[in-house]
């Protein structure tokens, strides 16, 4: 391979440039180093993960990891209790995830499509929710139902009512994120050709639009789920009894009190759960895909 000659800047001869070992050391140090630094990033996030899980597998009442001897009497002793309050998890991540989706679409396609005077107020309205310290979010909603139910008693929405309401709020913009992006990626006239063709606007959008936009919809509903499944915070305000008590903040009141390997074994059903919706999330569109919307 010829090299390209250069000027020495102290003369006027043209000199040949060659890439010198210092160089190629450097690039071959960097290179290495930046996949160390990945590396012990990764294994420091999941590092908790790992415990977790190891130390749900010790025989009761021990709490070591690695175990000593292994069990599933942790999984055993999990109370019913604690397996309400799991599927009450499960059943407000849906509601807020499908109600959240059901506004957020369609608030979505008119801010990327509508001409909406003040566009730029009401997107920062439904993207409040994220600038605000969930804490705050949390002692807000509990002020506000508190205030509407002293106003009139049978307009009171605590419980498992007023926990989806404040969920909904809370995964709003993750959903508007996701799919304004997505909406404002489509040509516009991938839609217009479907329009010239002779289709109506309702099949236009059934077999143009909405195939297009599907995928941000699947993401951001996943993500919903996860981020309300997950939550504490709100949780830890709102749950106004035992059938509105989530998985998460029954967790957080037991661990307060003592430690077991029990209060493990129903963390790590949680992360299970949480794999495995990751593990659908990346099957059915793929996680490069998400992570680029």
């Amino acid at each position: 391979m010829s090299t390209a000659p250069r000027l020495h800047p102290l003369s006027r001869e043209r000199v040949p440039f060659r890439v010198g070992t210092l160089s190629r050391a450097g690039d071959f140090a960097c290179r290495w180093g930046v996949r160390v630094l990945l590396a012990a990033t990764v294994l420091f996030l999941i590092a908790p993960l790992v415990s977790v899980i190891g130390t749900a597998f010790n025989a009761p009442p021990l709490i070591m990891f690695p175990p000593q001897h292994w069990s599933l009497e942790s999984f055993r002793q999990i109370p019913d209790i604690w397996y309400q309050a799991f599927y009450t998890s499960i059943e407000v991540a849906l509601a807020a995830a499908l109600i959240g989706s059901l506004i957020a679409v369609p608030a979505s396609f008119a801010l990327v499509r509508g001409a909406l005077p003040g566009r730029g107020v009401f997107e920062a309205l439904f993207r409040s929710p994220l600038q605000v310290p969930q804490i705050v979010l949390s002692v807000g909603m509990y002020q506000y139902y508190a205030e509407l139910s002293a106003w009139n008693e049978h307009l009171s929405i605590g419980g498992f009512t007023g926990l989806v309401i404040a969920h909904t709020i809370l995964v709003a913009p993750y959903i508007v994120g996701t799919t304004l992006a997505r909406i404002a990626a489509i040509d516009p006239a991938l839609e217009e050709a479907s329009t010239g063709l002779g289709a109506s606007s309702l099949k236009t959008f059934r077999s143009v639009t909405l195939p297009l936009v599907r995928p941000a919809l699947t993401a951001s509903f996943i993500l919903a789920f996860v981020v309300s499944f997950d939550n504490v915070t709100l949780s830890l305000f709102l749950s106004a009894d035992s059938t509105s008590s989530t998985l998460p903040v029954t967790l957080f009141s037991a661990i307060e009190l003592s430690a077991s390997p029990v209060i493990f074994a129903a963390a790590a059903l949680t992360v299970a759960l949480s794999v495995a919706v990751t593990f659908v999330l990346g099957r059915v569109i793929g996680i490069r895909a998400v992570a680029t919307r």
